[in-house]
C-alpha cells in the first residue's frame, strides 16, 4: 500500500484525462448527430411525398434529437470544460477555414503568387493538423468571479484607491 500511494495522483490524473477525452468525443458525436438530424428533417419532403410517412419520420427524428440534447446538456453540466474545449476547437476551425477561403480569394485576384500561396496554405494546414490534438478539457472561467477577486485582493492588500486618490490630466481638469 505505502508503494501505491504516491503512484495514486499521478494515476487519478491519468483517468480522468482519459475521461475527459472520452467524452469529449461522445460530445462531439453528439453535437454532430444533431446537427445532421435538424438538416435531414429539412430534406424529408424531397425523400417521401406522403405527409403521413413524413410526420412519422419527423417525430421519431424529433424524439432522438430530444434526447440527445438532454444528455448533451447533462454532459454539459457535469464536464463544462470538455464543451469549452469543443467550442473552442470548433472556433478556431471555423476561422482557419475563413482564412483558407479568403486566402483562395486573394489568389483569384492574382494579389497574391503560386508560392505564397502555397506556404501560406501549408501554414494554414499545419494550424488544421495541430487542432486534432488540442486539450480535450479546458477549464471554464467565470469572468465576474475573475474580477471580484482581483477587486478582492486588491482590498485585502489596502491597494484600494478611493476617488480623491485619482488624479485628473491637467488638460481634462481646464477643459470645461
Amino acid at each position: 500500500m505505502r508503494l501505491l500511494k504516491p503512484l495514486m495522483p499521478h494515476l487519478l490524473r491519468k483517468i480522468k484525462r482519459v475521461t475527459h477525452i472520452q467524452v469529449f468525443i461522445g460530445y462531439d458525436i453528439g453535437r454532430g448527430f444533431v446537427k445532421a438530424s435538424n438538416d435531414v428533417v429539412k430534406f424529408i419532403p424531397q425523400i417521401n411525398e406522403n405527409k403521413k410517412v413524413q410526420q412519422v419520420i419527423k417525430h421519431a427524428m424529433q424524439k432522438e434529437v430530444n434526447m440527445c440534447v438532454k444528455d448533451l446538456a447533462l454532459i454539459q453540466s457535469k464536464f463544462p470544460g470538455v464543451a469549452v474545449a469543443l467550442q473552442t476547437r470548433h472556433a478556431c476551425r471555423a476561422v482557419l477555414n475563413d482564412m483558407v477561403f479568403a486566402l483562395n480569394d486573394v489568389q483569384d485576384g492574382g494579389l497574391l503568387d503560386d508560392s505564397e500561396v502555397m506556404l501560406l496554405k501549408h501554414l494554414l494546414d499545419e494550424k488544421m493538423r495541430r487542432l486534432t490534438h488540442s486539450p480535450p478539457y479546458i477549464m471554464p472561467t467565470n469572468p465576474l468571479t475573475t474580477h471580484s477577486d482581483a477587486f478582492n485582493d486588491e482590498e485585502d492588500k489596502g491597494e484600494k484607491k478611493g476617488s480623491e486618490d485619482v488624479e485628473i490630466p491637467p488638460e481634462i481638469a481646464n477643459n470645461p
